[in-house]
């Protein structure tokens, strides 16, 4: 690959990574996040592009330029509608930078010089300093210009429950750029061009949640609305790629088997899941958690997988959701400890840099989980044996909901969220609740 669409490649990667995986912040992608970012590629510009070709970007593994077609997918993910596009662009504003920086040292010259090129350096004065108005990634000499108030909100059309939509609202008449966008969440796929003539739009939530929805001129973030998509109790579904939007509901007038919250072969049938297949069940639980926040808590709970597959690497994913981030811990067998991932607030721990071993366990068995945090400090009791301890230092709000993740079916025990002094602010006693 030349050195020069080499420098391009770098470029788009960086701007992809900030954007998709803020919190990385420069840690090396993962298999799952490679994933991740092929399923967000396809679903974005309707192409493909293999692990394998993932893999060799991100490692700089190649020995001739990636086809024009992968070129074209990648930067969709940042906006632009081709490679060749994306390239013009990064030209535009050097060449910018470039003239600026050339302006400033013009004035060692001749000043005869300087007299009859007065007119054209204006010109080239004014056209430089309009850059710093441009948001990133917007076409040359188009400015954006936002008031200081912007009306936004998010009404959804049902207080509990899913599907849901929600209505948004927004006044964008007084904004000025090239183009606008909604963002229904943090996930860049969730971005759709909006008319800033219009009033009004509304989008679907098919799961439970917290959601931080935005309003993007170009590339730049000008409003924020809150939309909590509550799920009024248990609520679970099965997906077999992670990345689908629209996931198979399950009946959640049949969630309690043998004492402990978990989905008969009965249910799956009725609900059309090809148990056949490898697929993730999810559980929500997003509601009002009393207004216990995310630095001072104490979680503890027992569940497993239940799925009969001869599956490599399963896993049980425990995860909080805040107002302001999510926390969650992996549980996985010792042998696939190394794609484990731990979150806390922003703190981030991998398992393929961090040894992680003391969270290896056999997941098809009843595993019990204590998670404390007091004052930022995050304690991790597994079946009784402190396993982890670790800390976050940014503020994430109010704990607002919980969800489990299975490989294939799985099951709760129970589920307690107390406060520092052990009392409880929301529990589930399954087996006290067995029909």
């Amino acid at each position: 690959m030349e050195a020069s669409d080499n420098r391009f490649l770098t470029l788009c990667k960086q701007r992809i990574e900030a954007g998709i995986f803020p919190e990385k912040q420069g840690a090396p992608l993962k298999q799952r996040d490679l994933e991740y970012l092929a399923e967000l590629i396809e679903n974005k510009s309707g192409i493909r592009i293999s692990l394998s070709t993932m893999k060799r970007l991100w490692k700089d593994d190649y020995h001739q330029s990636p086809h024009p077609s992968t070129l074209n997918a990648l930067v969709s993910l940042i906006d632009y509608e081709d490679w060749h596009s994306f390239k013009s662009e990064v030209l535009c504003q050097e060449q910018k930078s470039i003239t600026s920086s050339n302006i400033k040292n013009l004035k060692w010259l001749y000043w005869p010089v300087a007299i009859v090129a007065g007119t054209a350096l204006m010109i080239l004065i004014f056209s430089a300093g309009s850059v710093s108005s441009e948001a990133p990634g917007t076409a040359a000499g188009t400015s954006v210009k936002i008031p200081e108030h912007i009306k936004f909100s998010a009404n959804k059309t049902v207080t509990s429950g899913l599907p849901n939509s929600v209505i948004f609202h927004y006044d964008l008449t007084e904004c000025v750029a090239d183009s606008f966008f909604l963002q229904k969440s943090w996930n860049p796929a969730n971005k759709i061009r909006i008319d800033p003539k219009r009033h009004y739009f509304s989008e679907i939530y098919y799961t439970p949640g917290f959601h931080w929805a935005r309003i993007i001129a170009n590339e730049r973030i000008i409003q924020w609305a809150p939309v909590h998509i509550l799920s009024d109790g248990w609520f679970a579904v099965t997906k077999y790629n992670r990345f689908d939007k629209i996931p198979t509901y399950l009946d959640q007038n049949d969630l309690l088997q043998n004492g402990s919250l978990s989905i008969s072969e009965e249910n799956f049938r009725r609900s059309k899941v090809d148990i056949d297949r490898v697929f993730q069940m999810r559980i929500y639980n997003v509601r009002e958690f009393g207004g216990i926040d995310a630095h001072n808590f104490i979680f503890e709970t027992r569940a497993r997988c239940d799925s009969t597959r001869n599956l490599a690497c399963p896993f049980i994913d425990f995860m909080f959701l805040t107002e302001n981030g999510v926390f969650y811990i992996d549980l996985m067998t010792k042998g696939c400890i190394s794609k484990a991932e731990l979150k806390f607030g922003e703190t981030n721990i991998y398992g393929r840099n961090s040894d992680l071993s003391a969270m290896g366990t056999n997941v098809y068995q009843w595993q019990t989980l204590e998670w404390t945090t007091e004052q930022k400090q995050v304690a991790i009791k597994l079946n009784g044996n402190q396993v982890l301890e670790s800390s976050f230092k940014n503020d994430f709000g109010k704990i607002v909901g919980f969800i489990y993740s299975f490989t294939g079916p799985g099951s709760i025990d129970y589920f307690r969220l107390k406060n520092l002094e052990g009392a409880i602010v929301y529990s589930d006693e399954f087996e006290k609740e067995q029909l």
